[in-house]
C-alpha cells in the first residue's frame, strides 16, 4: 500500500460509506480535470480525464459495461467489493451498476470507451450514466419494463 494510499484510507472509506446514501449527490469528479471527449463513427465516444496526483474522486454509475484504458499514471480504484491498484499502462472492463472511488497515486490519465447513440454530452451523460446506485436500480427496473417479454 503506498503512503498516499496510507493518508486518504479514511477518506477513501468515508466515500465508500457516503455511496451507499441515495440521498447524497456528488458533484462531477471531472471538473477540475483535463476532460476531452472524443467521437467517432458508428456511436464510437471516448472520454479521456487527467487526474492530479493526489485526487480523490467519486465517480457515477455506468448503465452499461464499458472498457477504460490506463495510459499514464497509478490510481486505487475502490467500491464496494473491494480494492485495486492499476499502473499504467494497462486496461480493464468496467462492469455496469457499480459506483466507485478513484485515488490518484500519481498524475493519471485515463480513457473511457463508450458507445453511444448522440454526440451531445447531456444525452450521453443520460444514456449512459446514473449518479447514484439507487438511481441505476430503478433505471435498471424502467429499462426491463420497457423490453418485449421475450427479451426479458
Amino acid at each position: 500500500m503506498s503512503d498516499l494510499t496510507k493518508h486518504f484510507e479514511n477518506e477513501i472509506n468515508i466515500a465508500l460509506n457516503y455511496i451507499d446514501n441515495s440521498e447524497l449527490k456528488f458533484s462531477d469528479p471531472n471538473q477540475d480535470c483535463n476532460l476531452k471527449h472524443g467521437f467517432g463513427k458508428n456511436g464510437v465516444y471516448t472520454r479521456e480525464v487527467t487526474l492530479p496526483k493526489g485526487t480523490l474522486a467519486v465517480g457515477k454509475v455506468h448503465k452499461k459495461d464499458h472498457v477504460v484504458f490506463l495510459t499514464k499514471g497509478k490510481i486505487l480504484v475502490a467500491s464496494k467489493y473491494g480494492k485495486e491498484e492499476y499502473n499504467a499502462p494497462c486496461y480493464a472492463i468496467c462492469k455496469a451498476g457499480i459506483q466507485r472511488v478513484v485515488l490518484a497515486l500519481e498524475e493519471t490519465t485515463w480513457v473511457n470507451v463508450h458507445y453511444a447513440e448522440s454526440n451531445n454530452i447531456e444525452e450521453i451523460e443520460n444514456e449512459l450514466v446514473c449518479d447514484t446506485e439507487k438511481e441505476y436500480k430503478q433505471w435498471l427496473l424502467l429499462s426491463q419494463e420497457q423490453l418485449p417479454q421475450s427479451e426479458q
